[in-house]
């Protein structure tokens, strides 16, 4: 049975051959003499927790490059599931009682010697047993073992977190602690109480920045039902500065408790899954095969079929590639884990010709201005961080990747005023990186000119506005597409344009407005065609060329720069009328669409600002060449979907095959700023005033 899908690692559902019952076996997928043992410490470690809260680790083993625990298969449905069926909030003394086993656990995690950190707590992380009992576990986030590093006391996390769970602190890498790991306990307390996902701590510190109140309701506003005393508690826990939360679990669980003494207590929620006994014998395991991911399914050659693993005592596998990490983090000082690289399926070989032999890059902090603005137009400013790596390009010339955290979000836009922007709907994304930059042309021409050709030469310079420092424009997709592969083999990453629902999510970065700086946008912001407003925002002047990239020095939530205006950004999928069908996992959407056009994002410095939004899209010949379009690239470690590969095919490109990489340290954002519509007149869009620009919807009619 398939428990999940992720990104570093494997979830396989055993039965044991002695005894006829069922073990759970998580692999991580990382190599290396230091991370083996960081994987051997960790397991011993986990193998001595005992707590009925916790899943029991029985045991582990690295084989074939692959490290793997062997834990208690715990029977019963997630509250993520449980929230899905219900589709109303629990009530509140259930809430109750379950929070209070929860913060068991976590007193006893958390005064364990040495401290241990969860970082990850959401209701997919929590099963409701057919019992009643809530055990805390992590079979739902593809997540790397963190690099950790001991700060001042606090543990230093890099990488791993969920959206709308996460607090602020994890979010911008200062560190985690108990009081981050009650944070996202109360979050998800919130969940259950409101039936509302509740906002970010990343839009919860913009729009406050912004001088807006915070969004975050308590619980007893948004549900009645809710005790104003249980609503303060947890309110009181999801304090965007730690100092102001429950300073251990002790104190919350004892805040808790007072809040829901004297509450009527209703008939309890119960796992609808039948409970399956777990055990800790030996057996032994026969694996026919074990591939990391769908798509190495192509480049993966069998050496001899089935065999026995070295240790007798597991149970035969059933195999469906999910990647996950073990999914607690140990804070021991002075401990260090390097960032895990990729370890390829035991009994494959992958051909090299056809797959790059993926490793997570290693990444750096880097320090941002963002920007926020309002319907007035007026502009405030935060420094955030995020993290990034640089890719080597050659002659010196380097392109450096942004960390986009794994999220979910609407993509698309409520209103009817543009059809293709509809239906909204709801879209999950997993961890990628993204240029922070469009490519420039210095970029483009390392490429062109100094790595050989895979299908198709490419002009090295073939820019109308000329500058080392300007993006890249006047490329066709197919052009695109060949950079990106050619790029691929010398680096041994996958790179490939983003898909639309991966554009527009770094391009809104948690937010829900037509521009991911806010509402509207000015001409400080973007490179846009300002001479006719968005809404109430300030006039400006039309631009007659390209800016160097950056030139604005700000940058939205995730650090990404020049995502409204300057060039349209190629997209990996092709031009449907609607979202009707559209895939709703990030994938590119390359079935019955136009195969001939395909899709441009984020407007040029030759657009208005209505065609700067998030939400809107162009279509263009996939052959045809623009001053006004240009790229932006995306890197993917993760599985590429097989409609990715799909569209390399149609590009004339040979396909690759990506492994797993683990997810990144952002976060994803959601908290409405303003709704995401076109209804004022003086947004319409105009007539193009020059040939030298895409069409878009109501630039031609004949599209």
């Amino acid at each position: 049975e398939a428990l999940g899908r992720g990104g570093m690692g494997a979830v396989y559902l055993a039965t044991d051959q002695t005894f006829g019952s069922t073990v759970a076996i998580k692999q991580t997928l990382c190599e290396g003499a230091d991370l083996e043992k960081a994987f051997q410490r960790e397991a011993r470690l986990l193998n001595g927790l005992r707590h009925p809260a916790l899943p029991v680790v029985i045991d582990y083993f690295i084989e074939a490059r692959g490290q793997f625990l062997v834990m208690q298969y715990i029977p019963g449905d997630d509250f993520g599931a449980l929230m899905d069926q219900r589709q109303a909030p629990f009530a509140p003394d259930e809430v109750v009682q379950w929070g209070v086993q929860l913060l068991n656990a976590l007193h006893y995690l958390h005064e364990h010697d040495p401290q241990i950190i969860h970082r990850d707590i959401k209701p997919r992380n929590l099963k409701l047993t057919p019992r009643g009992e809530v055990v805390l576990l992590d079979f739902g986030l593809s997540k790397s073992t963190p690099v950790e590093s001991h700060v001042a006391g606090t543990s230093v996390s890099v990488l791993g977190y969920t959206p709308h769970y996460a607090p602020f602190e994890q979010i911008q890498g200062q560190g985690t602690d108990p009081r981050s790991d009650l944070f996202a306990l109360a979050a998800t307390l919130y969940h259950l109480l409101t039936a509302t996902l509740p906002p970010d701590a990343m839009v919860r510190a913009l729009t406050t920045m912004n001088g807006q109140p915070d969004p975050l309701q308590p619980a007893h506003v948004v549900n009645p039902a809710v005790p104003e005393a249980l609503g303060a508690v947890v309110h009181q826990a999801m304090a965007m500065g730690r100092d102001q939360r429950p300073q251990s679990a002790a104190a919350l669980r004892a805040a808790l408790q007072a809040a829901g003494a004297g509450l009527p207590m209703s008939a309890p929620a119960v796992s609808a899954t039948a409970e399956a006994a777990t055990i800790i014998a030996p057996a032994r395991v026969d694996v026919a095969s074990l591939v990391a991911s769908e798509a190495l399914a192509s480049a993966v050659k069998a050496r001899g079929g089935a065999r026995a693993w070295p240790r007798p005592w597991l149970a035969t596998v059933s195999v469906f590639g999910m990647v996950m990490a073990i999914g607690l983090v140990i804070a021991a000082p002075g401990r260090q884990r390097p960032t895990p690289s990729v370890a390829l399926a035991p009994d494959a070989v992958i051909d090299d010709a056809a797959a790059p032999n993926a490793i997570a890059p290693a990444e750096r902090t880097y320090a941002f201005q963002a920007a926020t603005i309002d319907a007035n137009g007026t502009i405030a400013r935060a420094e955030l961080q995020a993290r990034s790596y640089g890719e080597d390009l050659g002659t010196g010339v380097a392109i450096e990747m942004v960390a986009i955290p794994a999220g979910e979000f609407q993509m698309g836009n409520a209103s009817a005023t543009y059809p293709d922007e509809t239906p909204q709907r709801a879209v999950a994304i997993q961890p990628f990186y993204l240029s922070r930059y469009e490519v420039t042309q210095a970029q483009w021409r390392a490429v062109a000119a100094g790595l050989p050709r895979v299908t198709r030469a490419l002009d090295p310079d073939p820019s109308g506005f000329k500058g080392d420092d300007l993006p890249v424009e006047q490329v066709s997709w197919d052009d695109a597409m060949e950079f990106c592969e050619r790029l691929s083999r010398k680096t041994r990453h996958v790179y490939h344009l983003p898909s639309e629902a991966e554009w527009e999510y770094a391009a809104r970065s948690g937010t829900t407005t037509a521009f991911g700086f806010g509402p509207t946008l000015a001409p400080t912001l973007a490179s846009f065609d300002a001479t006719v407003p968005f809404g109430t925002a300030p006039r400006g002047s039309a631009p007659t060329q390209t800016s160097s990239v950056g030139t604005f020095a700000v940058a939205n939530g995730f650090g990404l720069y020049d995502m409204h205006g300057n060039v349209a950004e190629w997209c990996l999928g092709e031009y449907h009328p609607s979202y009707a069908g559209a895939p709703a996992d990030g994938r590119p959407w390359i079935t019955k669409g136009d195969t001939d056009r395909h899709v441009v994002r984020g407007g040029s410095w030759d657009d208005l600002a209505v065609d700067c939004r998030s939400a809107n899209r162009y279509s263009y010949p996939r052959d045809g060449r623009q001053r006004t379009i240009g790229l932006r690239l995306a890197m993917s470690l993760q599985p590429m979907a097989a409609s990715a590969q799909t569209a390399n095919a149609a590009a004339g490109t040979p396909v690759q095959a990506a492994v797993a990489a683990p997810p990144l340290n952002a976060e994803s954002v959601a908290a409405p700023l303003a709704a995401d519509t076109v209804a004022d007149p003086s947004a319409a869009r105009r007539p193009p005033r020059s040939t030298d620009r895409p069409s878009g919807r109501a630039r031609a009619a004949s599209q």
